[in-house]
Protein backbone atom coordinates (compact mmCIF):
# COMPACT_ATOMS: atom_id res chain seq x y z
CA UNK A 1 0.00 0.00 0.00
CA UNK A 2 3.05 2.25 0.30
CA UNK A 3 3.35 1.95 -3.59
CA UNK A 4 -0.26 3.74 -3.77
CA UNK A 5 0.65 6.35 -1.13
CA UNK A 6 4.37 7.39 -3.11
CA UNK A 7 2.34 7.47 -6.26
CA UNK A 8 -0.42 9.94 -4.85
CA UNK A 9 2.16 12.10 -3.09
CA UNK A 10 4.29 12.31 -5.99
CA UNK A 11 2.02 12.50 -8.52
CA UNK A 12 -1.50 13.19 -8.10
CA UNK A 13 -4.40 10.72 -7.00
CA UNK A 14 -4.56 9.90 -10.41
CA UNK A 15 -1.10 8.33 -10.50
CA UNK A 16 -2.20 6.26 -7.15
CA UNK A 17 -5.22 5.40 -8.95
CA UNK A 18 -3.14 3.80 -11.61
CA UNK A 19 -0.74 1.74 -9.38
CA UNK A 20 -4.03 0.80 -7.68
CA UNK A 21 -5.65 -0.31 -10.69
CA UNK A 22 -3.12 -2.56 -11.53
CA UNK A 23 -3.16 -4.23 -8.03
CA UNK A 24 -6.93 -4.71 -8.40
CA UNK A 25 -6.38 -6.60 -12.09
CA UNK A 26 -4.00 -8.92 -9.95
CA UNK A 27 -6.03 -9.55 -7.54
CA UNK A 28 -8.56 -10.77 -10.54
CA UNK A 29 -11.25 -8.05 -9.00
CA UNK A 30 -11.02 -5.94 -12.56
CA UNK A 31 -14.42 -4.14 -11.94
CA UNK A 32 -14.22 -2.48 -9.21
CA UNK A 33 -11.78 0.10 -11.27
CA UNK A 34 -14.51 2.21 -12.36
CA UNK A 35 -15.19 3.38 -8.75
CA UNK A 36 -11.69 3.62 -7.76
CA UNK A 37 -11.23 5.80 -11.34
CA UNK A 38 -14.54 7.46 -10.50
CA UNK A 39 -12.87 8.64 -6.99
CA UNK A 40 -9.81 9.69 -8.18
CA UNK A 41 -11.15 12.24 -10.84
CA UNK A 42 -13.26 13.81 -8.51
CA UNK A 43 -10.77 14.01 -5.89
CA UNK A 44 -8.33 15.60 -8.61
CA UNK A 45 -10.96 17.88 -9.71
CA UNK A 46 -11.68 18.60 -6.20
CA UNK A 47 -7.95 19.25 -5.67
CA UNK A 48 -7.65 21.65 -8.21
CA UNK A 49 -11.34 23.13 -7.40
CA UNK A 50 -10.00 24.01 -3.63
CA UNK A 51 -6.07 25.55 -5.29
CA UNK A 52 -8.25 28.02 -6.94
CA UNK A 53 -10.29 28.80 -3.78
CA UNK A 54 -7.53 28.93 -1.53
CA UNK A 55 -5.26 32.45 -0.54
CA UNK A 56 -2.14 32.21 -1.87
CA UNK A 57 -0.37 32.17 1.27
CA UNK A 58 -1.16 28.53 2.12
CA UNK A 59 -0.27 26.92 -1.32
CA UNK A 60 -0.67 23.62 -2.47
CA UNK A 61 0.93 21.40 -0.28
CA UNK A 62 -1.46 21.68 2.20
CA UNK A 63 -4.04 19.38 0.21
CA UNK A 64 -1.52 16.34 -0.37
CA UNK A 65 -1.70 14.61 2.71
CA UNK A 66 -5.74 15.00 2.56
CA UNK A 67 -5.10 13.40 -1.11
CA UNK A 68 -2.49 10.59 0.24
CA UNK A 69 -5.45 9.98 3.26
CA UNK A 70 -7.93 8.94 1.00
CA UNK A 71 -6.44 7.25 -1.72
CA UNK A 72 -4.71 4.80 1.88
CA UNK A 73 -8.16 4.56 2.91
CA UNK A 74 -9.56 3.61 -0.79
CA UNK A 75 -6.52 1.09 -0.96
CA UNK A 76 -7.32 -0.29 2.23
CA UNK A 77 -11.01 -0.72 1.96
CA UNK A 78 -10.22 -2.75 -1.52
CA UNK A 79 -7.19 -5.10 0.39
CA UNK A 80 -9.32 -5.87 3.73
CA UNK A 81 -9.95 -8.95 2.70
CA UNK A 82 -6.71 -10.16 0.92
CA UNK A 83 -4.60 -11.94 2.55
CA UNK A 84 -1.64 -12.40 0.79
CA UNK A 85 -0.37 -8.71 -0.57
CA UNK A 86 2.81 -9.02 -0.75
CA UNK A 87 3.04 -12.50 -2.58
CA UNK A 88 1.09 -11.82 -5.82
CA UNK A 89 2.30 -9.29 -8.42
CA UNK A 90 1.83 -6.10 -7.22
CA UNK A 91 3.57 -2.88 -7.91
CA UNK A 92 6.66 -2.25 -6.06
CA UNK A 93 7.65 1.65 -4.49
CA UNK A 94 9.97 2.10 -6.90
CA UNK A 95 7.77 1.22 -10.05
CA UNK A 96 5.21 3.39 -8.44
CA UNK A 97 7.85 6.53 -8.71
CA UNK A 98 8.22 6.00 -12.39
CA UNK A 99 4.33 5.97 -13.18
CA UNK A 100 4.11 9.12 -11.36
CA UNK A 101 6.71 10.53 -12.72
CA UNK A 102 5.54 9.66 -16.57
CA UNK A 103 2.38 10.86 -15.07
CA UNK A 104 3.90 14.50 -13.81
CA UNK A 105 5.81 14.45 -17.32
CA UNK A 106 2.37 13.83 -19.32
CA UNK A 107 0.66 16.92 -17.37
CA UNK A 108 3.64 19.04 -17.81
CA UNK A 109 3.16 18.74 -21.32
CA UNK A 110 -0.64 19.20 -21.33
CA UNK A 111 -0.19 22.56 -19.16
CA UNK A 112 2.84 23.71 -21.40
CA UNK A 113 0.57 23.03 -24.30
CA UNK A 114 -2.26 24.78 -23.19
CA UNK A 115 0.14 28.38 -21.99
CA UNK A 116 1.13 28.57 -25.29
CA UNK A 117 -2.28 28.04 -26.82
CA UNK A 118 -3.76 30.42 -25.07
CA UNK A 119 -0.50 32.75 -25.33
CA UNK A 120 -0.07 33.37 -21.48
CA UNK A 121 4.04 33.22 -22.49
Amino acid sequence: MTAIVIATILGTPLAGAFVLHHNLIVLGRSRESFRLWLVAISLFIVTFAFCEVLPEAYGAQLLIVPEALIMFGYAKYSFADSAQLQARGFYSNWRAVGVCLLLLLAMLAAILELMFFLRLF
